[in-house]
């Protein structure tokens, strides 16, 4: 049977009867901060909400899926909702770390810690983090920041001109577009895939040493470089394909005027 709740001030929710698992958390919020995190020891969840400004926060739970949103919907609706009136909360959230996750804001920080499975966020000027994620990403921004740390999998990411930073991440394949927010990939394994479209964004990768590469970047106006050594397709326009070793990373890049830079970092770094 379906459970509502709806809050309007500080109050602890634990969520979920014996025989229940969340197995998938929705949230959105419009200001404010909510934080996602994990725990090993029950396959329920707990909610702690210190503050609610607005309409009270809904919640919803149907035995396996739980929702929390302070919008009238969790993408869309949320852009609708900043016009009406001013929507805030703070959250915290304690699930499995099997849950999947998507976490929606207007500009509400949010976490997310310590989920194995997938995780898509999404915000319109908020800045979001992502640490110790095993599952696959999707990470979309319009103007603010989304700033990920020790991904494990495939990651989507697509910016207006929030600036996106991964670091220390073992990714597979990697599908990147921004108009003009600026990508950084910090790569701990160098095979990878990633594919790239950027309008005046700059896309850098950096890989530990010793692995190949097959690179084929096109620009109008930006520069194309790789270990420091700048790529040219005529006189006029940077890019073409290059190869070395075992080709085990993989890059196919277009720009308009943003830069595409990819770099094999100092065998020291990468030994730490």
């Amino acid at each position: 049977m379906a459970q509502h709740w709806e809050i309007d001030g500080p109050k602890v929710l634990d969520i979920g009867d014996d025989g229940e698992t969340v197995s998938r958390v929705k949230i959105g919020l419009i200001d404010g901060r909510a934080d996602v995190v994990t725990h090993d020891d029950s396959p329920t969840a707990r909610l702690e909400v210190t503050d609610v400004q607005g309409p009270p926060l809904k919640v919803t739970w149907d035995g396996s899926r739980l929702k929390v949103s302070h919008g009238d919907g969790l993408v869309g609706g949320l852009l609708g909702s900043i016009k009406r009136e001013r929507r805030s909360a703070r959250i915290s959230l304690s699930v499995p770390a099997s849950v999947a996750v998507t976490l929606s804001t207007v500009s509400a920080e949010g976490l997310v810690n310590g989920v194995r499975n997938n995780v898509e966020v999404n915000t319109v000027s908020g800045t979001l983090t992502l640490d110790d994620i095993g599952g696959d990403v999707k990470a979309s921004t319009v103007g603010g920041d989304i700033e990920c740390h020790a991904l494990s999998g495939d990651l989507i990411g697509n910016s207006v001109s929030g600036a996106l930073t991964v670091e220390a991440s073992r990714l597979d394949i990697v599908k990147l577009n921004t108009v003009s927010g600026d990508i950084v990939l910090d790569l701990t394994h160098a095979v990878s895939r990633i594919s790239s479209n950027s309008v005046a964004g700059d896309i850098t990768v950096r890989v530990p040493p010793g692995g190949g590469y097959d690179v084929t970047a096109h620009t109008a106006a930006g520069q194309v470089v790789i270990d420091g050594k700048r790529m040219m397709l005529g006189l006029r326009h940077g890019g073409g394909t290059l190869t070395a070793g075992d080709r085990s990373l993989v890059v196919r890049a277009t720009s308009v005027s943003g830069n595409v830079v990819i770099l094999h970092t100092a065998a020291e770094r990468a030994a730490g």
